[in-house]
């Protein structure tokens, strides 16, 4: 293989590195929202229920008035799962992000304030 071809190949694999590159990029955060911020559930006359997605991944989980459970949230795709004290995921707690807010497994809208 002569020079000339070696460089054609080489500036091809380049190319295509970079391109794959800047679509995981796109696809990977490149267009996400800022999800941080107050949610609240109106599941009730008395009863709300708040969730605060707080930078760095804090979050604090409320019922009512009452005193907030800590704990943690990531974020993969359209989904937030928050994730207890342990380390793990807490049950029904996996949330859509939609254009309103956020959305629970039973199709409860959380609304972003």
């Amino acid at each position: 293989m002569n020079a000339k071809r070696l460089r054609a190949y080489t500036g091809a694999a380049v190319l295509l590195l970079l391109a794959a590159t800047l679509l995981m990029a796109a696809g990977c955060g490149g267009g996400s929202k800022d999800i941080t911020g107050v949610y609240k559930l109106e599941a009730g006359e008395d009863f709300t229920v708040t969730l605060t997605l707080k930078e760095g991944g804090n979050a604090t989980y409320s019922l009512t008035e009452g005193a907030g459970l800590p704990v943690t949230y990531k974020v993969e795709g359209d989904t937030v799962t928050l994730v207890g004290a342990d380390g793990q995921t807490i049950p029904a707690a996996t949330f859509t992000i939609v254009d309103e807010g956020l959305k629970d497994p039973t199709g409860n809208l959380y609304e972003k304030q």
